[in-house]
Formats: C-alpha cells, sequence, structure tokens
C-alpha cells in the first residue's frame, strides 16, 4: 500500500489522478461529523451533503467523498471541508483527525478542531493540471456560517440553529472598523500595536482556537505596543522571545491576518529578512524588515528563522517597495514584565523547516477587529 505524501497548510502538490478520493480518518469515530465539498462561486455545485442527493460526479456517505475532477469545469476550485453534525458545534470529539485527498494526507490535532468547520484543503487547475492546496482554515460557528460567508444561502436538514454561547460574542454581520493582529503571550494575553487598539469602544478576537472579547489594559503609544486581556483562557502557551541582539540580514517572517475580508479567514505567511537594525531617523526603537506587511498585519509577530518572537509588526512606508518596521521585541517583553506576565525567552538557534515555523505558531497569532 502507498504511503499518502504529507502536507502543512499553503503547502501545494500536483494531483496523480482526476479521481480524487476523499477519506477521513478520526482518532475517535464517535465524533459526528461529515465531510463536504464547496465549489467557490459555483451555486449548481455549492455542496455536497451525504444522504441530501449528490451530482452524478461525486459519491459520499458520511465519512468519505470521490469527486472526478476530469467532469468538472476547469476554472472551478474546490474546497474540502469537514464540519460537525453534533448539537454542539465543534469538531473537538474526534479527538485528532487525518484526511487522505488523492495520495495525499493532511493531519488535525486536538487544539486544531475546536471549532465547528475546518477547511482541509483546497482543490484547483492550474495550467492545464489538478492541484492540491493544503488548508487549515476554521469557521468556530460551523458549516452553516461558512456557507453565508460564501453567499450560499442553503438551509441544512438536521442542523441546529446556532447556539447563544457561539452567537454571544458578536455578530458576523457586524462589520468591523478596522482590523489588526496579535501574539498571544499568556493563556489570558495578547500582545498588539497601540494604534491597533487605540479608539476602540470594542474589541473582538479569534482565531481557530475560539473566539472571544478583550480589553486593552496596558496601552504604550510611544513605542507602539498594547497587551489585551482576553475574556476566556486560550491554550497552554504564549509566544517564545529571542534573547540577546539581532543581526542585519537574518531571516524575518510574518503571520498575521492582513487585509480581513481579502485573503480568507486564515493566518497568512510571509518571509523575507532584516534590512536594517534602525528605523527612519535612526530610531533603535525599530527594526525594519523585508517581510510584506499589509493593512490588518500590524500587532502581528516577527520571527526569526527558529520560531522566536523578534519583533512585532508596525508600519510600512508606502513611498517605497518593500521597506517595513517592527517593533523590537525587547520593548514588548520588558512591558510584559512590567505587567507581571512571565515572559518565555530562547536564545538564538539553528532554523527550522519553515513549514514546521508556521504550523507550531500560528495558533498563537489572533486577528483583532476593533469597533468604535
Amino acid at each position: 500500500m502507498t504511503v499518502p505524501e504529507m502536507l502543512v497548510a499553503g503547502q501545494n502538490a500536483r494531483l496523480h489522478s482526476d479521481v480524487v478520493h476523499i477519506r477521513t480518518k478520526p482518532e475517535n469515530v464517535q465524533g459526528a461529523f461529515k465531510v463536504a465539498i464547496v465549489a467557490l462561486g459555483n451555486k449548481e455545485l455549492c455542496w455536497v451533503d451525504p444522504g441530501d442527493g449528490t451530482p452524478p460526479h461525486i459519491s459520499a456517505d458520511d465519512m468519505s467523498l470521490s469527486v472526478n475532477l476530469g467532469k468538472l469545469d476547469k476554472g472551478v476550485q474546490l474546497q474540502v471541508l469537514v464540519y460537525s453534525n453534533a448539537d454542539r458545534p465543534s469538531l473537538s470529539s474526534l479527538g485528532s483527525l487525518r484526511v487522505e485527498l488523492g495520495g495525499f494526507e493532511v493531519s488535525f490535532g486536538h487544539e486544531g478542531l475546536t471549532v465547528g468547520c475546518l477547511v482541509v484543503a483546497d482543490l484547483y487547475c492550474r495550467d492545464g493540471a489538478w492541484k492540491i492546496r493544503a488548508q487549515n482554515q476554521g469557521v468556530v460557528e460551523g458549516f452553516g456560517e461558512y456557507l453565508r460567508r460564501q453567499g450560499l444561502d442553503i438551509k441544512l436538514r438536521g442542523r441546529p440553529p446556532q447556539s447563544e454561547a457561539s452567537a454571544s460574542v458578536a455578530p458576523r454581520s457586524a462589520k468591523a472598523d478596522w482590523t489588526g493582529s496579535g501574539c498571544q503571550i499568556s493563556p489570558r494575553h495578547v500582545l498588539t500595536n497601540a494604534h491597533v487598539v487605540s479608539g476602540a469602544s470594542r474589541i473582538v478576537v479569534s482565531n481557530f482556537a475560539g473566539r472571544t472579547t478583550a480589553t486593552a489594559v496596558v496601552v504604550d503609544e510611544m513605542n507602539d505596543i498594547a497587551i489585551v486581556r482576553l475574556d476566556e483562557a486560550y491554550g497552554e502557551r504564549g509566544a517564545v522571545f529571542r534573547t540577546g541582539g539581532v543581526m542585519l540580514g537574518e531571516e524575518a517572517v510574518t503571520l498575521g491576518y492582513p487585509l480581513h475580508g481579502v485573503l480568507g479567514s486564515a493566518p497568512q505567511f510571509t518571509s523575507g529578512s532584516v534590512s536594517n537594525l534602525l528605523g527612519p531617523d535612526d530610531d533603535a526603537r525599530v527594526l525594519q524588515i523585508t517581510a510584506p506587511i499589509q493593512p490588518g498585519s500590524s500587532g502581528c509577530p516577527v520571527f526569526d528563522g527558529a520560531g522566536n518572537v523578534i519583533g512585532i509588526a508596525t508600519a510600512t512606508l508606502m513611498q517605497a517597495q518593500n521597506v517595513n518596521f517592527a517593533v523590537r521585541a525587547s520593548l514588548a517583553t520588558a512591558l510584559m514584565e512590567a505587567t507581571g506576565i512571565e515572559v518565555a525567552r530562547r536564545e538564538k538557534s539553528p532554523s527550522i523547516e519553515m513549514a514546521v515555523l508556521v504550523k507550531e505558531n500560528s495558533g498563537l497569532v489572533w486577528r483583532m477587529e476593533c469597533f468604535r
């Protein structure tokens, strides 16, 4: 038997056949869930719900699907999803999950299943060949909310209404006045920019782990850093900060939520290098980096090649190409210590594989939605 090739979120590969068998392998097979396919922008093939009628080129049951891509228009993009079909909209009862797709495999640990709907992979055609792109995009509220975001007005048979708990934070229809990103530094605290939270009367934060409200507790406008406290605790750890100085030319990697509503719901990864150890007018508080920063990236962590935080993205120079700035991590750790938050530190260490860095740290990055 051929062993499937492992893919991590964001990784692309060419499919070996137009006929793709999709098999789900949960740790707990008693967990209530379904696997589905959604064709983005195509309401004629908008979704597949086993037992509810499927197109002739797709066969399905609760735990698997098979699709013949050769029968589809090459301009369509499919998304493969797993969603909870239980009263409580969460996949956490599965324990862990492996999904095989046409000779490839994408896996998710328990921490990645605290959502009601999980986008596993994209299937798309490029240069005449069908390809797969591994995903890890979660929708806390479930499959119905995912469909609503795609503009698909579909009534789900047998699905319970959205629970009050999942709707209590903020209605998804309420559009934030502005957005940013943040870096988790403890189970109850997130580090971001002062300019992200200044002027906000309400802050909602979200990532794969969940969605909750937050309150700014310390705002340092001079250094453009702030700490917000989450109304609920998430995870067991915060980001690890680098000890010692930063070197000119070393790797600089960002993980954040730029261009909210345009680039999707998952954190975005960019890479570059430290291009200057000083900011504008020789400002020693900031670093200059070539990792691109877009609106919404503000407040996201900047990692070195080993996954240690060396800065917090703060600004980009609009009049120049790829000139971006990050507040030095030492200023953030000083603020954390002054606030009584324990700082996890690690010395400079060898770089790790970029896909591993992204996978290990994506759960520490939060989207910040701010309302006036």
